[in-house]
């Protein structure tokens, strides 16, 4: 199970309930297509690969930080995977990386190259050759100046990729498991490098916002919440269980208490039916509840 990046999941906590400006809205954007992204390579992968040691968002730190989004131990290869979720035309000249605008983009190949020259820092001693891979996900990109020794997996050349590396039936070996393990160690849990998204929570816009798009919902009952905008329901008690994670998210989870979620649910919940629902989850630990 691949989890949601901590920035992303606090600009959509933040996006109903504050005004983000032109380039706040690209990295957002940006930031759900690249894990759209990972989770499509997720689902149409993993189930395939019963002979492998899968490990997602791994994050290292040698001479420098690095994040790979997939690395599958196979028996006989490691497979480096940098998953991107372009949409439309892009052109490779002279190891530059442009969109159809000719508005030059983060080179994708040299990110992959410096990744794996850290990934070796780790694996050296493990004997394991290191096949690295770009998978696109979006079927509609299109790279204009790729060459075929480019390390390259477009999104129609994914499913013979994954019967490629499932077709290695040799046998995972305690050494193999020892590298994860190793690996795992390792992992940066965090990233020193990431910036979060900068809020004011007193200006932040309160009420209950649609998980789904992000419309307000309004309490149409003694127990329901509704979106008018889509049509979803969510019950009082998982509003506050959405609440606490939200306000968990945002840093003031140590505040969070009954009158505070009242405030910021924007009022529509009698204070005694929040105490209630946060004994009960607090008794609980109902975190499946959303």
């Amino acid at each position: 199970m691949r989890n949601k990046p901590k920035n992303l999941h606090l600009m959509e906590i933040l996006h109903p309930r504050m005004p983000f400006n032109s380039q706040q809205e690209k990295i957002f954007t940006d930031a759900k297509k690249g894990f759209d992204g990972e989770c499509a390579a997720d689902n149409q992968m993993d189930a395939f690969l019963d002979n492998c040691i899968i490990i997602n968002d791994l994050c290292l730190q040698a001479n420098r930080f690095c994040q790979i989004d997939k690395l599958i131990i196979a028996p006989s290869t490691i497979y480096l995977l940098e998953i991107k979720n372009y949409g439309g035309t892009f052109i490779y000249d002279n190891k530059q990386f442009f969109n159809r605008k000719m508005e030059e983009r983060d080179n994708p190949f040299l990110q992959l190259e410096r990744t794996e020259q850290q990934l070796r820092m780790f694996t050296k001693a493990f004997d394991l050759p290191i096949y690295s891979r770009i998978l696109t996900m979006n079927a509609a990109f299109q790279l204009h100046g790729s060459t075929v020794d480019m390390p390259l997996v477009p999104y129609g050349q994914l499913e013979s990729f994954v019967r490629f590396v499932a077709n290695d039936r040799r046998i995972l070996t305690s050494s193999h498991y020892e590298l994860a393990r190793y690996l795992r160690e390792s992992h940066q849990t965090q990233n020193r490098y990431e910036q979060l998204m900068p809020f004011d929570f007193p200006e932040l816009k309160q009420g209950v916002f649609c998980s789904k798009c992000e419309a307000e919902m309004s309490l149409v009952s003694r127990r329901s919440f509704l979106c008018e905008a889509c049509g979803s329901l969510i019950t009082k008690r998982q509003v506050v269980q959405k609440s606490l994670e939200e306000l968990r998210i945002l840093g003031i989870s140590q505040r969070a208490g009954g009158r505070l979620i009242r405030e910021w649910t924007g009022n529509q919940m009698n204070l005694r039916g929040i105490e209630r629902s946060l004994q009960f989850l607090n008794k609980n630990d109902h975190s499946n509840l959303l």
